[in-house]
């Protein structure tokens, strides 16, 4: 009964390997209470590459009623930064709790896919408050 060991060698990595790293601004934001029928509404993020090689967009995940100016196949350079805004739609969206999630996906080793978290309350609208005058009589 003969046996046989198989070893696999898997050659040695180098640890200075540059790689990207991606960091954005507002990974979490709490819009609070919202009217209902509100218009849409445009939310400032940045885009940082913490590491050393550039930094890939590969896709941009938004749900109905978001939309991103990011655009898949963005290069940002190690140090650098990116300006980009989420519009939300809010009248796509009925009265009531609102989580929403928009993924950014990336060529960043360590963590590809960096998630922005929306949440907000919409509510009815205030009623129209009565501006007509009263007069009364001297």
């Amino acid at each position: 009964d003969a046996r046989v060991a198989v070893t696999e060698v898997f050659p040695k990595q180098a640890k200075d390997v540059p790689v990207p790293g991606l960091s954005i601004s507002n990974s979490y934001l709490n819009l609070h209470d919202i009217p209902a029928g509100s218009p849409d509404r445009t939310l400032p993020y940045t885009v940082r590459n913490i590491g050393k090689a550039p930094l890939t967009i590969r896709d941009v995940d938004c749900p109905d009623g978001i939309t991103c100016s990011l655009r898949q196949g963005t290069v940002v350079e190690p140090g650098c930064t990116v300006q980009f805004v989420l519009t939300v739609r809010f009248s796509a969206f009925p009265e009531g709790k609102f989580f929403e999630t928009v993924r950014v996906l990336s060529n960043d080793p360590a963590r590809p896919v960096k998630s922005l978290l929306l949440a907000a309350r919409i509510v009815s609208p205030s009623p129209a408050s009565d501006t007509s005058s009263h007069s009364s009589a001297l």
